[in-house]
Order: structure tokens, then C-alpha cells, then sequence
């Protein structure tokens, strides 16, 4: 079976948002089966789509954590190491 990936769907361009708007209309068009995923009419490639995107959407969304900001409110600079030496000095 060859691998399905965002070129099969004409998906490889869109933007996250993009791909969140076209898994919610594919849960949709799921859930107007009687039976849901279990029903034996429901096509596969409305699954392997949805799939598809979910874990995209989770690659894309991944990442490190974002580093915090100083507060608003002081705007205080972050301390140095030069800052530090200077305070033990």
C-alpha cells in the first residue's frame, strides 16, 4: 500500500488553520453515517484524511517551550552574568 501523505488530499500547501477547518468538515461528513468510524459504508479515506491531518497538525503545533517574558509592568531588564559577578564582587 503506497504511504498516503498531504499530496494525496491536495493539503500540502494549507495553512494550520486551513487544515483544522478541513478535519472539522471531515468529522462531519463521518458523523452523517449512522455508525459513525464503525460504519461499513464510511470510506476509508475519510479516516486515513483525518489521520492525516491531526498528526500534521500536531507535528506543526509541537515545539519547545516559549521562553517567559519579563512583566510588563517593571520592563526590567534580564540579569547578566556581568550583573551577577558585579552583585558577588
Amino acid at each position: 500500500m503506497p504511504e498516503i501523505t498531504l499530496n494525496n488530499f491536495g493539503l500540502q500547501d494549507k495553512s494550520p488553520s486551513e487544515l483544522e477547518q478541513r478535519r472539522r468538515e471531515v468529522i462531519k461528513s463521518i458523523a452523517a453515517f449512522p455508525g459513525g468510524y464503525d460504519d461499513p459504508d464510511c470510506p476509508e479515506t475519510f479516516l486515513q484524511e483525518l489521520a492525516l491531518i491531526t498528526g500534521t497538525l500536531r507535528r506543526r503545533t509541537a515545539g519547545p517551550p516559549k521562553e517567559a517574558k519579563a512583566s510588563k509592568r517593571t520592563g526590567a531588564p534580564k540579569a547578566t552574568m556581568d550583573d551577577l559577578k558585579a552583585l558577588l564582587s
